[in-house]
């Protein structure tokens, strides 16, 4: 899908048989944005543009919206470049999300200014600065996987037509952070230029991203993730530490209960990160070993090795399951496979109900009197 716009222009052509100094100044009257699956955005008031044969001026011309959003541009070409601005106020980033056809939808709303530099025969130059509302970030073909944000503040700036740095600080209402800074260093080859960064991230309660890993019902732990941006621009590496503690895994159905979790590895290979640790089921304590893998995080990856001794993998009113288990869970796809072997040492099964079958005469029974 694409952008429809529709404009409407009036003015005066002057010198128009002299086309070297032929001028053009008017106004837009009217001007209609249509981004795909959004929100259409009219122009607030007429404004000034001038054309001649080297230059081109607009003046600031004010996109609305529903409600109070607002986007504002003005631009000065001339045989020096081109310069342009851009001013944002409560604009929906769902709508910017769906030019850029992301495969996600935001609640957010953003406010801001861009500034854009572009000499003639040369390189876009410019910079910008974001602040975003808080809101929700959900994946457009599953809305219901959601990741709340509070108040976000993004920069950037462009150099040689490249983003040379840039910053994010967002929070995460209730649970922790985002951060993340990056510099590129070389602009004559970007593709291969060297990056260099750091990601923190600090999570009071991981269960917020764990929806995307839909294995247990209830997911607690704080997570922190600690990391450092290198390799280069088209191939970018992540490496660094990841540590959960304080876990709790739930699984309802079965009354699966791990506790006390603790878990802590290394990131690296892009995205994928390797983690050991510990964790306590009913009296037992058992290992983990965790391979997770979010290079995307649409489709994630996660592998779980589960072993212990005396652990208490089932717990229900009706059956208690005391077992040594050496097993393996995969979830791929938005599937979860189990592999492995469970000894059961100890087994206690107390029914709350037995059914009690009643001796009733068959209906083919024919009593003769005699």
């Amino acid at each position: 899908d694409y952008a429809r716009v529709a404009a409407r222009l009036t003015g005066v052509l002057s010198n128009w048989n002299e086309l070297p100094t032929a001028r053009w100044d008017g106004q837009i009257e009217q001007l209609l944005l249509q981004p795909p699956d959004y929100e259409q955005l009219t122009l607030q008031e007429a404004a000034p543009l001038s054309l001649a044969g080297n230059s081109v001026s607009l003046e600031t011309a004010c996109l609305i919206g529903v409600a109070d959003s607002r986007l504002c541009l003005d631009a000065q070409w001339n045989p020096e470049g081109l310069n342009a601005n851009a001013t944002l106020h409560e604009v929906a980033l769902n709508a910017l999300a769906s030019l850029a056809q992301s495969p996600r939808s935001y609640s957010q709303y953003a406010n801001g200014h861009l500034k854009i530099d572009w000499p003639t025969g040369g390189e876009i130059n410019g910079s910008g600065k974001i602040d975003l509302s808080p809101g929700l970030v959900s994946l457009a073909d599953d809305e219901t996987v959601t990741v709340a944000t509070g108040e976000g503040t993004a920069h950037f700036e462009l150099l040689s037509g490249s983003i040379r740095n840039g910053r994010l600080d967002l929070d995460l209402p209730g649970n922790g952070l985002l951060d993340i800074d990056f510099n590129v260093s070389d602009l004559e080859d970007y593709a291969n230029s060297p990056i260099v960064g750091t990601v923190r991230v600090e999570l009071a309660d991981v269960g917020a991203i764990w929806q995307l890993i839909p294995v247990f019902d209830t997911v607690d732990g704080k997570l922190a993730l600690d990391a450092q941006l290198s390799g280069n621009v088209s191939a970018p590496i992540v490496t660094g530490t990841l540590d959960l503690r304080d876990g709790l895994f739930i699984h309802e159905v079965s009354g699966l209960t791990l506790r006390d979790i603790s878990l802590s590895g290394d990131i690296s290979n892009r995205g994928s990160s390797s983690l050991q640790g510990r964790f306590m089921a009913g009296e037992g304590e058992g290992q983990l070993n965790l391979d997770l893998d979010l290079t995307d995080p649409a489709a994630p990856l996660a592998r779980l090795g589960l072993k212990g001794e005396g652990l208490t993998l089932i717990s229900t009113p009706d059956l208690d399951l005391a077992a040594d288990p050496d097993i393996r869970l995969e979830w791929q796809d938005r599937k979860l496979t189990i592999d492995g072997r469970v000894y059961v040492p100890d087994l206690l099964l107390s029914p709350t109900r037995i059914p009690v079958s009643a001796a009733v005469e068959s209906a083919d029974v024919n009593i003769v009197s005699g």
